[in-house]
Formats: C-alpha cells, structure tokens, sequence
C-alpha cells in the first residue's frame, strides 16, 4: 500500500472541487457578466434542481448542468438490473463504462438545450445572442456536462468521496439561504426563528448520521470455518437507499415542473402545473410517491437480496433456521422491505409532513428543502468519513502494505 495514498486522494479530489467551483463561475460566451448573479430569488425551482445536482441552470456557466446528467443515467444504469438480474454480467466493465458514457450524453443534450432556452428567457431585451453563438453555448453546456462526468469518474477512481462529492459546496453555501428563500421572494426572519432553524439543522445532521450508521444484522454460519470468525452477519441499514431517494425524487419531480413554469410560461394552476407543484395535494402526493418507489428501488440496487442468497447458497453458508437458497432470500426481501419502510416513513417525516402543513402555512414549506439538503448533506460527508477512516486504519495493517 503507498504510504501517501490518503494524502494523494485527499489532494486529488481537493483539485477536482477547485476546478469544478471555478467552471461554475465562467460564464457562456456573449453572455454580459454584470446582467446576471448567482442568486435563486427570481427562480425557486432552478434554486431547488441545483441542490441535488450541484449546477445552477438558472445562470449561464459552462458546469450550469452540474451533475445533473450524470445523475440521470446512473439512476437509469442502476435500476436496469432490477429487471434483467443479468443485464450486467453479459457485457465487459469497459463496454458499461461506454453505454453509461452515451446514456449521459443524451440526457446532457435534452438538459443542455432546455437549460439554455430557459437562461435565454433571462436575458435582457437589448442582449440577443446570434443562433451561431446560441448553438455554441448549448454545445458548450454539454461539453461542460461531459466534463463534469469525467471529473466525477477520476474521482471515483483516485479521490474521496465518490460522484456525489461534487454536491457538497453548493449544498454547504446554500443552506443558509433555504430558511430566506421561499417560491423566489426573500424572507427576512427573526433571530429566534433563525436560532430554531439552526438547532433543527444541527439536530437533523445528528439524526442523519444516527440513521446512516444504523443496521440491522442477519446472522449467518460459516461452514468452512471452526473457529470466533464462523458467526458472521448480513447488515441491512436503516437507510438501505442512502440518500438517493431525496436526490432522485427532487431532480425528476422538479425539472418537469421547471421547465413548464419557464418554458411555457405557465403562471396559473392548469391541469397540467398541478401535477407537478409542491403547493398542491396532487404535486405532493405524485412527489411522496416518487420518492417511495425510489426508495424501494434503490434499496434492492443496494443490497440485492437475490445476489445474496444465491452467493450463500454456492459457498455453503447460510442463515440459522432457514434453507439456502428461495427461503434465505425470501427472509433477505421481508428484512429489506421492512428496513426500506421505515427509511421511507423517515423521508416522509422531514420533507412531505412540511409540504403538508405548507398548503395551509405556507412558511413551513421551506423546511422540506431544508431538511432535505441536511440529510442529503450529512449522508454524502459521513460516507466520505468512513472512507477516509477505512484507508487511514488500513495503514495500520501490514498484510496491506506492498
């Protein structure tokens, strides 16, 4: 093992934040720096989109699709296996890598060209952009989503933290203007209510981490061992999905919604805009539902009970009191469905409860975006944590040193 590996990933993904912060800072070619700021007060839905994906699409920067992109079809790649178990297993890793690449990049051009359409909507009258350099920038948008997913794989491969890692700045920075901004019009609130929100966020990052280290663990027998280490466990987290619901669940729910209220420029409820709103009980229920079927789905990606059950089976261990095989992951299935629901009703607790009270008070309706960002915060830096602590303790251990 090198002896500077940590040093090295920690500098590793250290560079890939400052060049990620700086591309979100450079504005697309023709664009007039002084006409634009970084600020979500005219447009809550873009405000809402760059928590979970790290851009910001309602100024035009060349990283203004953030993760975005990648998101989509890694949320896509992951889901496929759930209906064809081996869908993976029929290609090589290089040939996945390939296909992941072109699925990124038509979701890069369908988020790149409404994402320009919408900046453009912006603009100033006196400030109109020839089709020549409206085509650059959106090609630009999309290079700049590609880069972002490049960044994101070296990470993956020589960093900390994984892709997700790009998401903590702008979810750092933008927390203190969750509790101020609420449908695009600044709230000015009092020191007591701010004091509160800060004990409920210091609370919720707690709760967060409490819940992420949390699991439950499904005893099996060692066979080919006779000695302390035959008993082993199978753990099943309390969040077997992460925090991937939350995140999925915001960016799906809220780009439809986005792009309608901008687009068309829908400003009345229609049939349509009531579907896709947090101020109604259809956006709400359609929303909580979204993020209960992620939730399950994203649990069977985690933990795949079948996988489980059948690697069991081969090498000859199995869980007390229960035949290898249909019956183990029968028991897998009834412990993850069991962990997911209470994972599900926590989500539900901290950002459809809000949503709820928010048709009738609607200054509570922040609070679900506030705690969504806590909890998706604190989960994304608690994993880069453990990450760290395992390389760290790693050198400890001479069986890994090379």
């Amino acid at each position: 093992m090198k002896k500077n590996e940590l040093l090295n990933k920690c500098l590793y993904t250290f560079f890939i934040l400052v060049i990620f912060t700086i591309g979100k800072n450079i504005l697309l070619p023709g664009v007039d720096p002084n006409q634009f700021d970084s600020s979500y007060e005219s447009n809550f839905s873009a405000y809402v989109v760059s928590l979970v994906t790290g851009g910001n699409i309602s100024l035009p920067t060349i990283f203004a699709l953030g993760i975005g992109p990648y998101m989509t079809s890694l949320m896509i790649w992951q889901l496929v296996p759930l209906i064809d178990k081996d869908f993976n297993k029929r290609m090589s890793e290089k040939k996945r890598g390939i296909y992941q690449k072109i699925l990124t990049l038509i979701f890069a051009c369908f988020q790149g060209f409404f994402a320009f359409q919408t900046m453009t909507a912006q603009f100033p009258a006196g400030n109109i952009l020839t089709w020549r350099i409206q085509i650059v920038n959106v090609a630009v948008l999309i290079a700049g989503a590609m880069f972002i997913t490049w960044l994101a794989d070296m990470n993956v491969q020589k960093g900390l933290g994984g892709a997700t890692i790009l998401i903590i700045p702008g979810l750092l920075f933008s927390l203190p203007e969750v509790l101020h901004n609420f449908s695009g019009r600044q709230m000015h609130v009092s020191f007591t209510t701010g004091l509160i929100g800060w004990v409920i966020v210091l609370f919720l990052a707690w709760l967060g981490v409490f819940l992420n280290r949390s699991e439950l663990r499904i005893n099996i027998q060692r066979t080919g061992l006779d000695n302390d280490f035959a008993n082993s466990y199978i753990p099943i987290k309390v969040l077997p999905a992460g925090s991937m619901p939350l995140m999925f669940a915001l960016t799906i729910f809220t780009i439809p919604q986005y792009l309608i209220m901008q687009k068309f420029q829908y400003s009345d409820p229609t049939l349509i805009t009531k579907f896709v709103s947090f101020s109604t009980w259809q956006g709400i229920l359609i929303y909580t539902m979204l993020m209960v079927l992620l939730g399950v789905c994203f649990a069977y990606v985690n933990v795949r009970p079948s996988d489980i059950a059948k690697d069991l089976k081969e090498s000859g261990d199995y869980v007390l009191g229960y035949l290898p095989g249909d019956v183990t992951e029968q028991l897998l299935n009834k412990h993850l469905l069991f962990m997911t629901a209470i994972g599900n009703l926590f989500f539900i607790l901290i950002t459809i409860v809000p949503l709820i009270i928010g048709l009738w008070f609607p200054v509570v309706r922040p609070l679900s975006f506030l705690m969504s960002s806590v909890i998706i915060l604190v989960t994304i830096i608690d994993n880069f944590i453990e990450e760290f602590r395992t390389i760290w303790d790693r050198r400890h251990y001479s069986i890994f040193k090379l």
